[in-house]
Order: structure tokens, then sequence, then C-alpha cells
């Protein structure tokens, strides 16, 4: 038992060591290759802690390599922007000027309820309110929102509702906020669109604003109808 105690002290601080000369980022902070680091790490100190026939070496020396190895790319990755870009990749722009990048999206492998969910973390509740959102290469999302709009400021009576999604409507969404399918379609021809097919999204805001963006084939372009509009189009 005596053996197992100190060689578990033993293989924690080297890991200790390791993860510490590394940086001091938190795990959400972790850039995708330092992660990889850190998880293979974990993996190969659990086993000479699990297994006494493993000799202590074979875990103390693959956690040096892979320390090294950390360190050597990092190293690289701040000589060499291409190499930085392999092993990290690029932030992506995926709201620009409050127009969401459809491509950019694709290129994350990133839905629009994914990104509506990461607004709604960071205490926006509406696409309406953000200018800029870059998806930064650890997965964070950075928000420059609107003239006006602040993070917290709690909707008026619900969150904001996503009816059209890629072109497929959202029945479930529309029988909640009390709204045919048929004076949807009157809007969306409003907007030049000749089928919801053409649509991007279309969500309700908290207050009735009707926000649609076509899709980028149709030039992305983001048509609001007002709450005044739509009283109008729903009497």
């Amino acid at each position: 038992m005596l053996t197992v105690f100190f060689r578990t002290l033993t293989i924690y601080l080297f890991v200790f060591a390791a993860i510490r000369l590394t940086g001091k980022r938190q795990i959400s902070e972790l850039q995708p290759f330092d992660l990889v680091i850190t998880i293979l790490i974990a993996d190969v100190a659990s086993n000479p802690i699990s297994n006494n026939d493993v000799p202590l070496a074979y875990g103390i020396i693959p956690i040096i390599a892979l320390f090294l190895m950390q360190r050597f790319f990092a190293y690289l990755s701040l000589k060499n922007k291409t190499l930085r870009t392999i092993i990290c990749g690029n932030p992506l722009l995926l709201i620009e000027k409050g127009i969401v990048n459809e491509r950019l999206m694709k290129v994350a492998n990133y839905s629009l309820t994914d990104l509506m969910e990461q607004l709604r973390s960071k205490d926006y509740f509406s696409l309406n309110d953000v200018n800029y959102a870059v998806l930064e290469c650890n997965g964070e999302l950075g928000i420059l929102p609107k003239a006006g709009k602040q993070p917290g400021t709690p909707p008026e009576s619900r969150p904001a509702h996503l009816i059209t999604l890629d072109g497929k409507r959202i029945i479930d969404s529309l029988n909640q906020i009390g709204i045919t399918e048929a004076e949807l379609d009157r809007q969306i021809k409003k907007t030049g669109c000749k089928t919801e097919k053409d649509i991007f999204y279309i969500i309700m805001e908290a207050d009735d604003t009707l926000i649609m963006q076509t899709k980028e084939k149709f030039g992305a372009r983001q048509v609001v109808f007002n709450k005044e509009d739509w009283k109008t189009i729903q009497q």
C-alpha cells in the first residue's frame, strides 16, 4: 500500500509540473492541441498508478516527452503564423454587422441553435442585439453588441423564438407564439423571396419583431418587420 501511495504521489507531482508549466489557462481556454496533450498526459499517468507491474518510468518518460512536444510546437507556433494556423486554427466571424455568416457557420459545424445558445450564455437573448460575434479557436464566443444593447437585460416577456431554420419551418414555435403559417407566408413574400427555402432563418423577438435573413446565395440580407408592421399583417 505504501508503494502505491508513493507511486501515485510521484506521478501526481510530474503531471502537476507538466500541466503547470504549459501555462495558466483553464481547460475551457485551451487550444485543441493543448487539450489533446492534456488528455494524453492524464491517460499515460493513470497506467502506472493503477498497475504496479508497470515500471514508474513508463509513466514519467511519456509525460516528459509530451510536455517537451507541447513546448516545442508552442514555440514554433509563435514564430510561424502558418504553423500556428494549422495547429490552432483561425477565429471565425460568425456574425458581421448583424448578419449571420452562413458559410462560416458550416465551416465551424455550428448550427443556429448552437449560436443562440452561446449568445444566451453571454446574456444576449436576441440575434438582433449583436453586431459582431467571433468564434475563437478555443470555442469561446466573443460578442460586440449593437449600440445601446447591453448584456444582462432581460427580454420583455420571453426569449426570441426561432420559427424557421435553413428553410425549414418549426411548427411548434409557430404554435407557441400564436402565428399561423399563412400569416408567416405573407411576411416571407414581403422580403422578395419566392419560398421559405430561400430563407436562412426567421426569428420572432419578445416584442413581436420578426427578423428574417435570406440565404447566402440570395445575398445574405436581413429584413426586419417591426411590431407595428406585424400587427398590421395580423389584423
